[in-house]
């Protein structure tokens, strides 16, 4: 996890008390957020990226796939894989290099570049 990311939730769980079992992150309504799983559910990041796609009329993208985006555009901006991996929180190369497909035009440019 990003730095900035630990730090926010470090400073949740300590604004929580620093319980030591439980939901640290409530909703706005003071309760713990459901399960993806049960039906009515899921995260609210998972109801607003639904409602975004629904009303552009994209059909087939799950949030998950904002992941696999950002990996081929930190490639494709020029960040080394070692770097993406700990930025990813990645354990290996190998599942770095599943994550990233980059464009046609960057591997056109690519090849370019030896010529």
């Amino acid at each position: 996890m990003h730095p900035k990311g630990v730090a926010h939730a470090l400073g949740v769980w300590e604004a929580a008390g620093r319980p030591q079992s439980g939901q640290v992150f409530l909703s706005s309504r003071g309760r713990a957020y459901g399960s993806q799983r049960e039906a009515g559910g899921g995260s609210p990041l998972d109801r607003a990226h639904a409602t975004a796609c629904r009303r552009a009329g994209v059909k087939g993208f799950r949030v998950h796939d904002w992941r696999h985006d950002w990996a081929a555009r930190m490639v494709m901006a020029g960040v080394d894989l070692n770097s993406l991996m700990q930025l990813g929180g990645w354990e290996d190369l190998r599942m770095v290099q599943r994550y990233v497909a980059v464009t046609g035009e960057h591997l056109c440019g690519a090849a370019r570049r030896i010529a």
